[in-house]
């Protein structure tokens, strides 16, 4: 009986099981084995065949052109059960097979009509039929790649059905009747594949590889002509396989790569129109004569190699651009183009089989009009932008332009990614995305994919390729769930069918978690813990773009850790790590949801302190278990693909995962209220010196350079470990670097930073620090970070006469050391004094409050290794960027250097030093301390230890002070002594302290595990003009307890200025609390 197999019938196949009646389980899912699957196809029965009788008969007057496709078929054979095949000797029970290729005679005698339809099959030139006949089978084609792919689906039937039996082997053969084409014209990869790929593209009808030159390959003579190398086994090797290898041109700004290049500049001074280093920033002038002849000598070498039909030249990246006036006149890119295209016209007459395709780029993206519109029909082009087509999103690719482009009938291929990005390697079973890719370049018109995977290793992302060639072939012959049965059978898995399920449940969800953007860029540089620390997470938007509640993503996660548990049952440990890591990414993600809520609420809310506990424990316990779930599966599947060297794409991609748990652990204590204080261990040391003091915010790029710098130059430099209130107020001047990827305490502290600019302070933000990216915009009315210009972007210019510009001429411009700055948009507070060469805002200044602001874009302090590159390093500021650095210092710092008048008193206790070094006037009605531990003497035996208290309880305003007995010896004291300042201005003073009685004895990290004891006040009385006190406090009438947690005290006086400069116990006995006024006999400075 004959059955026949619709092109939308997959699962249909089950009609085609019991026709075939006595059949293996292996024979019943036969056609699972194929992929692509054929448009057309019809299976009458079936004939076991001892493979030393079949007989292979080569057809038609140029079939000596596809003898490789009968070399393939024996070598397959021969390969698989030892047994050569002789296409020579004809037995009467030999199974023929005809390889026939038709010529334009042989469609017009043949009568067949399935020969007849072949000329006009889309694709004809691939098309192929397989007919059954007396002897055996035919397989027909127009060309020898169209022999090929029908060589392919017969092996594809043959493989599985080959047996031995006392030593000889047999295979089935299919009695069938085929009619295939693809829908795509060219189908396959880009980048460094070789021989070792080829095999197994050649099996799944992948028929390209767009491969770039090696870097010994692209060289000039000695004569100075331009000299390329092709390898030409591996370009054979292709074509005997069925796969187009095309020798790829790189970049053009990327030509310094080929070291036979580099003294391109030297040779033909020509091309350096800037007269800059041969960098990616300045490549070849594209207007020059001498460029056409060296591209024409290199097309001219690549074409002439046997076997090669296509070339591709790829424009420049984003980068540099030749600034000369000819080059000008179209724009980088538009030039290099019709340089591309003139160079091939050159030679273009001799290779008239061969043909020239150009790459567009990231950097030719906004002028890619001008670009296609210097390209003639007859010269291809293919899209690739890194930003655009390696993406994973389910959104459309090819935008209006192009499809308008291809639909005119011009020809377009694409570069996208069939791995979930370029930056990382994860695992990824995902026929939802390929065939929604598959679909819109096919609808679209396309004639060519080019895809590329991370790492260059098919065995990787195997289950994708595959699925390429399914849906690239034929787009309408199966489901995603059809084809993952075709997949796991064709693998030999146990249970195809489970397989098959899991993968279509999953490859919804891992699309929706690769598809935003996960792990990369939002895992990395702390991009995803700053959105959640700045309260930007959303639905719909971002690494949430998929995604449009919670409950969705508790949905799913639901459906993954029921796959997760059947998938265990299964041999496919891949696929159980990848599910094992999604669960993981998701956990993140829902977690950066909840927590963001618990941050808009700017605490956990519950009365009950036990549930609270356990909720930060429970949080704790999860971000440790999915920091294990983000890492283990990677290294286990990386473990599974037998690579002994990891690469470090790999290695970033199982740091990323793991670091933003971390980053989440540091942002719970803003949640919880607990072990808030960045680096609270950390101590302020502020240097002894008059003039400016100068915070510089520890940890970013450009902290050490400048550092070094300021203390050359003689200013008070100290470092600044945490942003907030107590700690800015140490400095007259604050500079905050961009912050690396540790921005999540910058973004909470930015607060604290207004505060203390509306107040007097002084603030220098630089790059992402002015508000880029995942830096806060602290001062939106001054400006904000808006876009981040990069090729040709070291250079600025003075616009505005001003303090900070003094020592320029209006106009005058300077490099900055670092590659690339922010550019601003300034605020309606905002005034720009310095732009780029673009007419981008770099230095935007204004006022807030007391207080100054400066938005610098630039990275001051941090500098390119080489000019341009990107690579950098701590390095002190240098010409224009240390003297705009210098300038800005002294006009932020104006009202300390007024400060520094002072008046000569006396030191009281002949300890303390320079006073006024740790003296400021009332900010805050706020006590001013130094580092406590390092200025406060404790008489005898070393038994108090003292901080500042800084847990937010509203009953402690204003601020206090707070001291932790360390050991139990304050019994063997009589008196607690305090020596206060009273500053001028100051009529009187109030003391109060009270007793608390801990949960827990350190109340900076459990500010809430406390009760109130005693409460009491001090004393309270008028303070004479420039007169230390010292205050006396019987030890009794605190009355300390042996469960005493700490003594809190606050000082309130008129206007705040008071400096409390040591406490100590005494062994004096105190009857009552006493507070007596002291001379001063020694000098000492405080301000005026």
């Amino acid at each position: 009986m004959k059955i026949r197999i619709s092109i939308a019938l997959l699962l249909g196949i089950s009609l085609f099981v019991r026709d075939l009646a006595g059949g293996s389980d292996m024979e019943k899912n036969w056609l699972n084995y194929l992929i692509p699957f054929p448009k057309e196809i019809t299976i009458s029965g079936k004939t076991e065949v001892p493979v030393d009788e079949i007989f292979l008969e080569k057809k038609g007057k140029n079939i000596e052109e596809a003898s490789f496709v009968l070399e393939n078929f024996n070598d397959f054979l021969k390969k698989k059960s030892g047994a050569e095949i002789t296409s020579n000797v004809l037995k009467p029970n030999s199974f023929k097979i005809e390889f026939f290729l038709l010529s334009e005679e042989d469609i017009k005698e043949n009568l067949v009509p399935e020969i007849k339809r072949l000329k006009n099959l889309p694709n004809s030139d691939q098309a192929y039929v397989i007919l059954e006949t007396k002897k055996g089978l035919q397989v027909i084609a127009l060309t020898p790649w169209g022999l090929q792919y029908g060589f392919a689906t017969l092996k594809q039937f043959l493989i599985p059905t080959l047996k031995e039996k006392d030593g000889k082997f047999s295979v089935t053969m299919p009695k069938m009747k085929v009619i295939d084409w693809p829908d795509l014209e060219e189908r396959g990869l880009w980048a460094g594949y070789g021989k070792e790929s080829i095999p197994w593209l050649s099996e799944h009808k992948l028929n390209v590889v767009e491969r770039h030159l090696g870097l010994v390959d692209l060289f000039l003579s000695k004569e100075g002509k331009g000299i390329a190398k092709v390898n030409k086994s591996l370009i054979d090797f292709g074509y005997k396989n069925g796969v187009k290898m095309v020798p790829t041109i790189l970049h053009l700004n990327q030509l310094y790569i080929y070291p036979g290049l580099k003294n391109l500049f030297n040779l033909f001074p020509e091309l350096n129109y800037s007269k800059g280093d041969f960098t990616w920033r300045n490549p070849p002038c594209a207007s020059s004569p001498k460029l056409i002849d060296l591209l024409a000598d290199w097309l001219s070498d690549i074409a002439s190699t046997p076997k090669v039909t296509d070339i591709s030249v790829w424009l420049s990246e984003e980068g540099g651009e030749c600034t000369c006036p000819e080059c000008k006149k179209l724009g980088q890119y538009a030039t290099e183009a019709k340089a591309i295209v003139t160079a091939w016209y050159k030679i273009k007459e001799k290779y008239p089989k061969c043909h020239l395709r150009i790459l567009l780029t990231q950097g030719s993206y906004p002028v890619n009009d001008k670009v296609i519109s210097v390209v003639p029909k007859d010269v291809y082009v293919s899209y690739y932008d890194g930003g655009k087509t390696y993406r994973s999103n389910p959104t459309p690719m090819i935008y209006p332009l192009l499809e308008n482009y291809a639909k005119e009938g011009r020809w377009l291929g694409v570069y996208p990614q069939f791995s979930p990005s370029w930056r990382i390697v994860c695992p990824w079973h995902g026929p939802q995305f390929i065939k929604y890719r598959m679909e819109e370049f096919i609808e679209k018109g396309l004639k060519n994919v080019a895809g590329y995977i991370v790492p260059y290793s098919i065995s990787f992302y195997e289950f994708n390729l595959a699925a390429v060639a399914e849906w690239s072939w034929n787009l309408k012959g199966r489901s995603e769930e059809e084809f993952a049965l075709a997949y796991a059978t064709r693998k030999g898995y146990q249970n195809p069918e489970k397989f098959a399920k899991l993968v279509t449940q999953t490859g919804k969800i891992t699309w929706k978690v690769y598809g935003a953007d996960i792990p990369f860029p939002w895992f990395f540089s702390g991009k995803f813990s700053g959105a959640l620390g700045g309260g930007t997470l959303k639905f719909g938007q971002g690494p949430l773009a998929n995604y449009t509640s919670l409950k969705e993503m508790k949905d799913d996660l639901i459906i993954l850790e029921n796959c997760k548990k059947s998938v265990q049952e299964l041999e496919t440990k891949d696929l159980s790590f990848e599910i094992s890591l999604i669960e993981g990414y998701l956990k993140l993600l829902k977690y950066g949801v909840e927590l963001q809520e618990m941050i808009n609420k700017e605490s956990v809310v519950s009365s009950k302190e036990e549930e609270k506990k356990k909720l930060f424990e429970s949080i704790v316990k999860d971000l440790e278990e999915i920091k294990k779930e983000v890492t283990l599966p990677l290294e286990q599947w990386y473990d599974l693909k037998r690579i002994k060297k990891p690469t470090d794409r790999f290695l970033d991609t199982i740091e990323a995962g793991k670091s933003v748990a971390e980053e989440m652990f540091n942002i719970l204590p803003f949640i919880f209220q607990t072990a808030v204080i960045e680096n609270a261990e950390v101590p302020i040391k502020v240097p002894s010196g008059k003039g400016i003091k100068i915070g510089v915010y520890c940890g970013g790029y450009g902290t050490e350079g400048i550092t070094k710098a300021l203390e050359k130059q003689g200013f008070v430099v100290f470092s600044l470990p945490r942003i907030n209130l107590e700690t800015l107020n140490y400095a007259d001047v604050v500079i905050v670097p961009q912050r690396r990827s540790n921005w999540v305490y910058f973004n909470v502290g930015t607060k604290d930073l207004r505060k203390y600019v509306e107040k007097g302070g002084n603030v220098i933000l630089l790059h992402d620090g002015a508000g880029y990216r995942d830096h806060k915009i602290s001062f939106p009315e001054v400006g904000k970070g808006i876009i981040h210009p990069k090729p040709n972007m070291d250079v600025v210019k003075i616009i505005k006469t001003h303090p900070i510009t003094e020592g320029f001429n209006m106009g005058d411009t300077f490099v900055h050391a670092y590659a690339d700055h922010i550019a601003i948009e300034k605020g309606h507070k905002g005034e720009v004094l310095v732009e780029d060469e673009k007419g981008n805002p770099v230095i935007v200044i204004g006022k807030l409050g007391k207080g100054k602001v400066v938005l610098n874009g630039m990275v001051t302090g941090y500098a390119s290794k080489i000019r341009g590159d990107f690579t950098g390093e701590e390095k002190e500021p240098e010409g224009g960027e240390l003297k705009i650095l210098l300038n800005t210092i002294k006009w932020l710092g104006e009202k300390a250097t007024e400060k520094e008048k002072t008046t000569i008193i006396e030191d009281f206790e002949g300890g303390a030093g320079e006073i006024s070094e740790r003296v400021k006037k009332g900010r805050d009605c706020s006590p001013e301390f130094p580092e406590l531990t390092e200025y406060f003497a404790v008489s005898g035996k070393s038994a108090l230890k003292f901080e500042v208290a800084t847990q937010n309880i509203d009953t402690f305003y204003p601020p206090y002070f707070q001291i932790f007995p360390s050991l139990t010896n304050w019994k063997d004291y009589n008196t607690l002594r305090f020596h206060i300042f009273i500053l001028p201005s100051s009529s009187s003073i109030i003391m109060a302290g009270m007793i608390l009685e801990p949960y827990s004895i350190d109340l900076v990290k459990n500010p809430n595990n406390y009760t109130i004891g005693t409460t009491f006040e001090v004393f309270s009385f008028n303070v004479p003009t420039k007169k230390p006190v010292v205050v006396s406090i019987p030890i009794d009438k605190v009355k300390f307890k042996d469960k005493v947690g700490a003594l809190l005290f606050c000082v309130t006086t008129a206007t705040g200025n008071y400096f409390i400069d040591k406490v100590e116990l005494s062994d004096e006995k105190t009857e009552s609390i006493s507070a007596e006024f002291v001379s001063l006999p020694k000098k000492v400075l405080l301000p005026d």
